[in-house]
């Protein structure tokens, strides 16, 4: 079978006699086919936006995030991508606070990040997004 691109695709199967048919959900992806180490700086803060990477683009691979947190009290980093599916987030950390994510993709995507704060009644207030292409 030959698909056009990537993306979610829906697959359903043919029923014959006893047999049920099924239906399911399959994501394409573009496989890496040459991984790189790569790090990216964060800035967690808020007078520039909420949240800063550099670089923002980085070959496919392992993706190590080195974050600090400039002056937002209480922020917290958290990535993901969608295909294949994979999330990383720091603790929370107080200004000058740094810590290390690392991100291990299979897949040529784009990485979806989210400064995010404790409002102080037990949710979480997203105060800066950026995203990072993984070519």
């Amino acid at each position: 079978m030959t698909l056009p691109a990537q993306g979610e695709r829906t697959f359903t199967s043919v029923a014959t006699g006893r047999l049920h048919r099924i239906t399911g959900a399959l994501d394409l992806f573009e496989p890496c086919r040459h991984p790189a180490p790569a790090t990216v700086d964060v800035s967690l803060t808020k007078s520039g936006g909420g949240l800063t990477l550099s670089p923002t683009t980085v070959p496919c691979g392992t993706v190590t995030f080195a974050v600090t947190d400039v002056d937002e009290a209480g922020a917290s980093l958290l990535c993901s991508i969608a295909a294949p599916p994979q999330s990383v987030v720091t603790n929370q950390l107080g200004p000058g606070g740094t810590a290390t994510l690392t991100l291990r993709s299979a897949a040529k995507a784009v990485v979806e990040c989210d400064a995010v704060e404790d409002d102080g009644n037990g949710d979480s207030l997203v105060v800066g997004y950026a995203s990072l292409t993984l070519s």
